[in-house]
């Protein structure tokens, strides 16, 4: 079924590490089989997220507000407002908030039912 959902009327939960908020736009809890949309708002000074990959799920990033460090595959690149990442099932990543105000990242997975494997940082 169809539906329309504002962010600040989504179902929200605090990220891994307590970095910030995650409002879960598209899940299965709202009524997508395949999707999941979110939008993370990570707090200035919150630190690297875990280095981790999904095996069986591609993700993009887009970026809202604020400046990310997404390091892919042990590579660092900083981007701003409008930028979008393609991050290939498999591919090790993070984001962090690289900036001085809060960073709002939008974050598509598909599927949605990924899974999330931790791995060490190289060097």
């Amino acid at each position: 079924m169809a539906f329309i959902i504002h962010e600040k009327d989504a179902p929200t939960e605090l990220m891994r590490l307590d970095r910030g908020i995650q409002h879960r736009l598209v899940n299965p809890d709202t009524g997508s089989e395949h999707i999941d949309v979110h939008i993370n708002t990570l707090r200035v000074g919150s630190g690297e997220g875990p280095y981790h990959y999904h095996s069986n799920a591609e993700n993009i990033y887009y970026v809202l507000e604020g400046t990310a460090k997404v390091t892919i595959e042990d590579v660092d690149h900083i981007v701003g407002p409008g930028v979008a990442v393609f991050i290939p099932a498999g591919e090790r990543h993070d984001c962090m908030n690289a900036g001085d105000v809060d960073l709002r990242v939008m974050e598509i997975k598909v599927p949605h039912h990924s899974d999330f494997i931790l791995t060490p940082r190289e060097g």
